[in-house]
């Protein structure tokens, strides 16, 4: 990875160049580039650690190296250089105080003035340790300068990353994304990470993606012979303009890319057709999910509980159609306004959780039994792994947190939403888009997210009575995982007939179908792969 990152960076440069690692650690880029002939001298390093400087100098003798904190690299008087190279720190913010956070906005508004405190204060205040220090080190390019830098993919799909892009192009361009689909470049970190190579001067043009079809290793010493990353990677262009969309070019199928091309209007955000809610976060589990037992020993009015559906319940055995009789748990669902004294069970069993007031998770509800929620019939999931499924309950239910709610539009039919929503277009959408920075293969997505989720438009199809139809044989057993959905006749049925509206997408169904349990397959693999 160092190797590849270095030649990335040092190609056409003159050997004259300085590098610089702004996080050296024990000095593995530094070390490769000596590896390459350039002088030690020429080979700059920071680290806050001095244990870590200790170790570089055992290896980099006349290197420049220098114990303390690059956020204060002007005072340490590390110089402006050609080439920057290396990987970041990554440390949650919320492991650091407003002083430190402080100290970091001012380190940046120091290189990047035009950036601004109120963008800088926002960005540093929900971004991970890495994002202000990538803005800080491209202070630090030469003019003409290039940076390859090892980031997380979540710059990619966090919600800190669309501020940080925007930031970040205003100072410097994106040139290059490098990424490795079936390696993990760091065997013991929950992390996927790629490769940006960053161009010091503002650009228009397109931002290239590469994914390696060869191990990283050769992919870094084909480059070193001279050769071209388009001889061993597959090459694609993502819109500079549009940051958000980076993640699906860097990760999606090209089979969705081609079908969300030639789909068009066919497709809308899963917002257009329905409203998304999360799904219940009670603060308390062990008072507010109540099982069948419990209910009848408490003798429960039943106004007061809601059948509850959770991820690891009906819907993580595969099944589509819920029967809300066969549901395990009850939420407990009072409004506030709720005259507790006319309810004497209810009251008795509220009360008997005489420490639930101090509770720090319902300390701020008032009242602290108050939960309030909106049952529905059609239910989105908010993580997968190797199975897609989507619930649809005829009786109105409630769901957990790991689900989300969606209430279909004026004109929107349940049934044809949640037929839409387990399709295996749908499931090549969620497989492509969703958030999968994480490295043990669970695929995430936000409300937002869900919100943009492209579908069919079920408002516009021709043949409802025949997607129903298809969608009943679906949903009447359970659903296992992509490789063998692959082959059932009784999906593929629901795929075509919701495609049938559009016949130039009829040809897409099979190629949708082998990229879907292509990619899941290379997703759960990546996240079983160790170094190589």
């Amino acid at each position: 990875m160092a190797d590849l990152a270095l030649t990335l960076a040092l190609r056409g440069r003159s050997e004259s160049a300085e590098v610089l690692d702004p996080s050296c650690g024990d000095g593995v880029f530094l070390r490769e580039a000596a590896a390459r002939g350039l002088p030690p001298a020429q080979l700059i390093g920071v680290d806050v650690d001095p244990h870590a400087i200790g170790a570089a100098k055992s290896g980099l003798v006349s290197a420049k190296l220098y114990e303390g904190d690059f956020f204060d690299g002007r005072k340490l008087g590390v110089p402006d250089v050609s080439i920057i190279v290396g990987n970041p720190p990554y440390v949650r913010q919320e492991r650091l105080d407003a002083s430190a956070k402080e100290a970091i906005v001012e380190s940046v508004l120091a290189e990047w003035p035009e950036l601004g405190r109120d963008s800088l204060e926002s960005l540093v205040g929900r971004s991970d340790l890495a994002a202000p220090f990538v803005l800080r080190l491209l202070g630090q390019l030469a003019p003409g300068g290039v940076a390859a830098l090892v980031l997380s993919s979540a710059f990619f799909d966090s919600g800190y990353g669309a501020e940080f892009w925007r930031l970040a192009e205003q100072v410097a361009s994106l040139r290059l994304i490098v990424d490795a689909p079936e390696e993990r470049w760091f065997a013991e970190a929950a992390v996927h990470a790629v490769i940006a190579v960053f161009d010091a001067a503002p650009s228009d043009t397109q931002v290239e993606v590469a994914r390696l079809n060869r191990p990283t290793s050769e992919v870094a010493a084909h480059m070193r012979d001279g050769g071209e990353l388009s001889d061993v990677a597959e090459m694609r262009l993502a819109n500079r303009s549009e940051p958000r969309s980076w993640s699906a070019t860097l990760r999606a199928p090209l089979a969705w890319l081609d079908f969300a091309s030639i789909a068009a209007r066919a497709l809308v955000p899963l917002g257009e057709l329905a409203t998304i809610r999360r799904g219940i976060t009670s603060g308390a589990n062990d008072i507010f999910y109540i099982s069948r037992e419990v209910a009848r020993e408490w003798n429960l009015d039943s106004q007061f509980l809601r059948p509850l559906l959770t991820a690891r319940g009906r819907a993580g055995h595969g099944l589509i159609r819920i029967d809300s009789d066969e549901l395990d748990l009850f939420a407990l669902v009072v409004d506030a306004n709720c005259d507790l004294a006319l309810h004497p069970e209810l009251k008795r069993y509220i009360e008997s959780f005489t420490e639930a007031p101090s509770r720090g998770t319902l300390r701020s509800r008032n009242p602290w039994w108050a939960l309030r929620t909106k049952p529905g019939h059609v239910f989105l999931c908010k993580a997968y792994g190797e199975r897609f499924v989507q619930p649809f309950c005829k009786d109105a239910i409630v769901a957990d947190q790991r689900m989300y709610c969606l209430e279909p539009r004026a004109g929107v039919d349940p049934m044809l939403l949640s037929a839409v929503l387990n399709a295996m277009p749908t499931a090549l959408a969620l497989e492509s888009l969703g958030r999968a920075s994480m490295g043990q293969g669970a695929l995430e997505w936000t409300v937002g997210d869900a919100a943009a989720l492209p579908v069919l438009d079920i408002r516009r199809l021709a043949n409802r009575g025949q997607v129903k139809k298809a969608f009943e044989g679906l949903a009447s057993r359970p659903i296992g995982k992509v490789a063998a959905e692959a082959e059932a006749l009784d999906r593929q049925a629901l795929d075509l007939a919701l495609l049938a509206t559009w016949p130039k997408l009829l040809s897409s169904q099979q190629a949708l179908t082998r990229a879907l349990v292509g990619a899941c397959a290379a997703r759960q693999a990546r996240a079983k792969a160790g170094l190589r």
